[in-house]
């Protein structure tokens, strides 16, 4: 009988079942117990080592609602967990925790596989302690050893993840460090991890998202590698409210945050490159703030805010922290308002929004140790360089700003309101060598109006951008001209239509600036604040044509227009001009007087230059200006000093100045015409260089038909008359060169008559009427032609008005001292047309007197409002001594005739005419003295005998006539016949000239009794 070798011994029913009975007890039992265990004690173990070692390693209390583990599935529940710390205030919580472990997965993918990790409701309370540390810190059990720090080469475990989830969580933030506490709340927390896996080069998606009470959510999501760790994805936060960044900030944050949200949508990537450092990248599609509100932090809620922006927009940034590079595709700013003013001590309020800035206190240093050395042998090392951060922007948008600003260092403060306000700059980047362009549009204070474009290279600086300005009212400006000035600008509008264009240091070494184009300034109106008169106004003052440039600097203008300028000059009361009171700066002491040279020689009519006089200096760049245009001005001038006040101007001044240049040999054409009041035509003509007015100018002037009633305040005070009618017309020439001057004045009074006397006690004391009188010809005009004046601009003594008002000062004294010389001149006289010398005893004019009364005869015809004197008692001595001889002639002659009955016998030697003549005389002597004559002794004292021919007949006339001579003086009726024939010879003789009316010679009742050479003179006098 075969046995098959697999054949069993055979057995028996029982022990077979028996065997099988007892495994299967023990793994029922195994199974059992392992439920029971899985089920029942390590929920518990689990459950009360966590309280144990929370309450005695940790020192905190810990909670636990219920520990469930199945361990077929190796899932485990934990539910109503709470975590407190040892005075009950609550540090983490949740509903529910399940973690699902997949032992299958774990063995088929060789990895620790989780099937589900599920949080519910998990809450966490975040405290920062006043002293600084966080409560989630202290959680760590003290550490005996310190632990090895990791190796490099210990590699991550494998570990998957179906999915781990957080749903309705929570996080409490607290911050007790801070003055006012700090609180915030995110809830629900949402968090989802989808196919977790830590082998390499697998994309981790994740999404996750949180909220807070106040409705501002942050939503993350994307996906992470762990080998190599990297990550992209994406965030987004929405309604971030201002005023939560503000709360926690608090004392960092120099401003208020009063209100605003902020929207923000961006996309990351991150790469860990090792020892490299990780690679973060973050593009920001989206940032938008909303009605932001910006305050100090002093201001009250009630205030207005600094800073207002309804709408802010940042799309398409871009930021490689790596590269140290920021692109940014557009910034808007919406409608945004900002108040700023400028405090009086020169600060903005915005400064303090910024904070105020924290100087650095360098530490002290260390004192040297005694015998060291003080010179450093230890090498220092070199800062690391952080590479400079590249910004680019390719917009930049402000789309209707609105800007108060106010500068509260003046009074009053200067307010400028610009709104709206667009600006738009393109490709801007920080490294500034690419130009940025920009577009600015604004209004400003309502009527003005402000375009600027262009392009602007920041490295090196360059730019060539325009400037429209439309309307800009100049009263803004007031504040500042009355710290400078003594005047009130209220009203004028300012337009320009500029180019400019400049560039820094560019091939010639030198920045160079030009500026091109035309500005006009309309409707300006001035007060002059102290006497409170219009000073200067216009209604248009312009130039177009406008080239600048600098490094070379030079200017040219194509035409600068004036159109209804108006001026005025005042003297006030005390003799200041308003020009020099207005240009001074209100509250400065008044300049003191500049001294007066030690020594100045007043200047004469014609005065040489000094020997070195200095070479005219003119402007240090070339200056052209093509045309000049006046058009319907007016220039004002009133004299307060002077009652009544005087008042006089030159209106609808017209004309032009062509040529102005800098250049040394440029002359400019003048051509001005105007007229003072109505009927006074003036023009002005010449050449000029007014850059070197004391190297070149040859100007006329001419004033003509002037009323010289305008002048009566003049007149009255210095003339001691005011004036009833007369015209003044003068012509003026000005020749400068090489600072000498030439100056020649004609001046025309037509028709001057005086009135009343003012009695000034500041007239000249001149018998002005006559000096008048005699300078007026036939017609009424007198015509002045002053000396020539000649001299040099560097005597400081040299001044035309003194030299002029002492030429004219000079002439009527002249006049008045020489009357007959002044009109004498006429034809051909002098000083000799004021006498008239006769012979003694005689009334006939002389040869050479005659003609001397046609000359001044003519001359009064010349000059119809004087009157000559003529004197009736022209006579003196001589006229005695030869009316006497010729009445003694006369009676010897009637002897002569009649014979003498006892003449005596002729004398030795003596002729018959002796003896007739001594007989005629005997004659008159006896009937005389009715005596004989005794004539006296010779020399010895014998008395001698007539009939002696031994006596001398000449003797004896002699002495007879002696005799009689004392018989014939002349009565005084005899001299006022005397004196009568020859005042109407005179008078005749002037009169012979029918031209000469006869009521203009006067005998008048005076004496005259000069003469020289023996002759009588007759004193003529003009009124």
């Amino acid at each position: 009988m075969e046995v098959s070798a697999n054949s069993s011994p055979p057995q028996t029913q029982p022990s077979w079942l028996r065997r099988h009975v007892v495994a299967v007890s023990v793994i029922v039992a195994l199974l059992l117990l392992y439920t029971l265990g899985g089920f029942l004690l390590v929920p518990y173990i689990v459950r009360t080592q966590a309280i144990s070692y929370v309450q005695h390693t940790l020192g905190r209390q810990l909670s636990i609602g219920s520990v469930k583990f199945n361990p077929f599935i190796f899932k485990v529940e934990i539910h109503d967990l709470k975590l407190n710390e040892a005075n009950g205030a609550s540090i983490a919580s949740l509903s529910l925790l399940r973690v699902e472990f997949n032992a299958m997965a774990s063995l088929l993918h060789r990895a620790w596989t989780l099937g589900e990790v599920r949080l519910e409701q998990p809450f966490v309370s975040v405290r920062v302690e006043p002293d600084g540390s966080v409560n989630l810190a202290k959680l760590a059990p003290p550490s005996k050893q310190p632990e090895p720090a990791p190796s490099k080469s210990q590699a991550l475990p494998a570990v998957r993840v179906g999915l781990f989830s957080v749903q309705q969580g929570g996080l409490h933030f607290e911050d007790r460090s801070r003055g006012e506490p700090f609180t915030a709340t995110l809830t629900p927390i949402e968090f989802d991890l989808t196919d977790f896996r830590t082998q390499p080069n697998f994309e981790n998606k994740y999404q996750f998202s949180a909220a807070t009470s106040a409705g501002e959510r942050f939503d993350w999501s994307g996906q992470f590698d762990v080998r190599p760790l990297s990550s992209n994805g994406e965030f987004s936060v929405t309604g971030l409210k201002a005023t939560t960044i503000a709360s926690y900030l608090e004392d960092s944050l120099p401003c208020k945050l009063n209100s605003g949200t902020l929207d923000v949508k961006g996309l990351y990537q991150f790469v860990s490159q090792g020892s490299a450092g990780p690679s973060v990248a973050v593009t920001l599609p989206s940032v938008r703030v909303h009605t932001l509100t910006i305050s100090p932090r002093e201001s009250e809620a009630s205030e207005t805010p600094w800073i207002s922006l309804p709408e802010l927009d940042v799309n398409d940034t871009k930021v490689v922290l790596n590269d140290h590079t920021a692109a940014v595709g557009e910034i808007l700013l919406k409608e945004p308002a900002v108040q700023v003013w400028r405090e009086a001590d020169g600060t903005l309020n915005l400064q303090k929004l910024a904070g105020a800035p924290k100087t650095p206190t360098a530490p002290a240093a260390a004192p040297p140790v005694a015998g060291a050395s003080t010179t450093s042998t230890t090498a220092t090392a070199p800062a690391a360089t952080t590479p400079a951060w590249k910004l680019t922007l390719a917009k930049f948008s402000i789309e209707k700003a609105d800007i108060a600003a106010e500068d509260r260092s003046v009074k009053p403060a200067m307010t400028l309101h610009v709104a709206p306000l667009n600006v738009t700059v393109q490709n801007f980047a920080s490294e500034g060598t690419q130009p940025l362009t920009y577009d600015v549009e604004a209004a400003v204070n309502e009527s003005g109006h402000l375009h600027s474009a262009g392009s602007v290279t920041l490295t090196p600086l360059a730019a060539q951008v325009s400037v429209d300005l439309k309307g800009l009212e100049l009263s803004i400006l007031q504040p500042y001209l009355s710290q400078q000035a003594e005047m009130a600008l209220y009203k004028g509008a300012a337009s320009s239509e500029l180019k400019i264009d400049y560039a820094d240091k560019p091939a010639k070494g030198q920045p160079q600036l030009k500026v091109t184009g035309a500005a006009e300034v309309v409707e300006l109106a001035t007060r002059d604040t102290v006497t409170n008169a219009d000073f200067v106004n216009w209604s248009a003052f312009g130039v177009t044509g406008l080239k600048y440039q600098m490094n070379p600097s030079s200017v040219d203008i194509d035409r600068v227009y004036a159109k209804g300028f108006y001026s005025r000059v005042i003297i006030s009361q005390n003799g200041s001009i308003n020009i020099k009171d207005v240009m001074q700066v209100p509250g400065a002491p008044p300049p003191k007087p500049a001294p007066e040279p030690k020594s100045a020689a007043r200047p004469k009519t014609k005065s040489a230059a000094p020997p070195s006089a200095p070479a005219p200096s003119g402007p240090t760049m070339p200056i052209r200006i093509r045309r000049i245009d006046i058009e319907n001005s007016t220039a004002d001038f009133s004299d307060h000093s002077i009652e009544p006040n005087f008042s006089a101007g030159i209106t609808n001044l017209h004309g032009s100045i062509v040529g102005l240049s800098s250049a040394p040999a440029a002359r400019a054409k003048v051509t001005l015409d105007g007229s003072v009041g109505e009927f006074a035509p003036v023009q002005i003509r010449g050449e000029i260089n007014p850059f070197l007015a004391t190297a070149y100018t040859d100007v006329s002037l001419s004033f003509h038909n002037m009323e010289l009633t305008t002048f009566n305040p003049y007149s009255g005070k210095y003339a001691g008359y005011s004036i009833e009618q007369g015209k003044l017309s003068t012509d003026l020439h000005y020749h400068i060169e090489n600072r000498k001057l030439n100056a020649t004045h004609h001046i025309v009074v037509d028709q001057l008559q005086f009135g009343a006397a003012t009695e000034s006690k500041e007239a000249a004391p001149l018998p002005i009427k006559l000096a008048v009188a005699i300078l007026k010809d036939r017609n009424g005009v007198i015509t002045l032609d002053l000396p020539e004046i000649t001299g040099t601009l560097d005597d400081p003594k040299f001044k035309i008005g003194p030299l002029i008002w002492t030429f004219v000062l000079d002439l009527m004294k002249k006049v008045i001292t020489a009357p007959f010389a002044a009109i004498g001149s006429l034809f051909g006289g002098g000083p000799e047309l004021s006498y008239v010398d006769f012979a003694p005893g005689t009334s006939a004019l002389s040869e050479s007197e005659a003609p001397k009364l046609a000359k001044l005869s003519r001359a009064l015809v010349e000059k119809p409002q004087l009157r000559l004197d003529v004197p009736l008692h022209a006579i003196n001595d001589t006229d005695d001594a030869a009316l006497s001889k010729a009445a003694l002639e006369q009676a010897v002659s009637a002897a002569a005739g009649t014979g003498s009955k006892r003449a005596p016998k002729n004398g030795a030697g003596a002729s018959a005419d002796q003896t007739a003549r001594l007989n005629a005389l005997l004659v008159v002597y006896r009937q005389k003295f009715n005596k004989e004559p005794e004539y006296p002794g010779e020399a010895g004292g014998k008395a001698q005998n007539p009939n002696d021919p031994n006596a001398t007949p000449a003797g004896h006339i002699s002495w007879l006539e002696q005799q009689l001579l004392t018989a014939f003086k002349p009565t005084s009726d005899q001299r006022d016949v005397l004196a009568k024939a020859r005042a109407d010879g005179v008078q005749s003789a002037l009169l012979s000239n029918k031209d000469l009316q006869p009521e203009r010679v006067f005998l008048t009742d005076r004496a005259s009794n000069g003469g020289e050479n023996g002759q009588v003179r007759m004193e003529l006098k003009l009124e």
